[in-house]
């Protein structure tokens, strides 16, 4: 997938992948694959959009625009490969920068984690 880049904003690379995801699913018959065994891969900020989608995919806010269910989006599972993963301590400051177009997380933003409370998301693949 040759995902949107600035000047794009979230969530348009995201959308674009879910909705390959979709089509791969919807085409598995034709192209052979199994439809249950889907796994999305990404390196860097790429590992970020795959790892998004992993935890982002039952949300109506991603499904809903796209006239897509959650199930028909949802990755059967993730090979992640040095991705962008932290904002926090020890982050690489310029890797979050491009991946949020110049623009740090504070305390304040709406969706910023603080990863020191570990309330990160469950994801069961099953």
């Amino acid at each position: 997938l040759h995902y949107s880049l600035a000047p794009e904003r979230f969530p348009t690379a995201l959308r674009e992948l879910a909705l390959l995801t979709a089509k791969i699913r919807e085409h598995a018959d034709e192209w052979r694959i199994d439809s249950e065994g889907i796994i999305i891969s990404g390196f860097s900020a790429g590992g970020h959009l795959a790892l998004s989608l992993g935890v982002h995919w039952d949300k109506e806010w991603l499904s809903g625009p796209l006239g897509l269910t959650p199930e028909q989006i949802r990755p059967n599972g993730l090979i992640l490969c040095y991705p962008v993963v932290t904002a926090g301590e020890g982050c690489h400051r310029g890797s979050v920068e491009r991946l949020l177009w110049g623009q740090m997380l504070t305390e304040d933003d709406p969706g910023a984690r603080d990863e020191r409370k570990g309330n990160a998301e469950r994801v069961d693949f099953s």
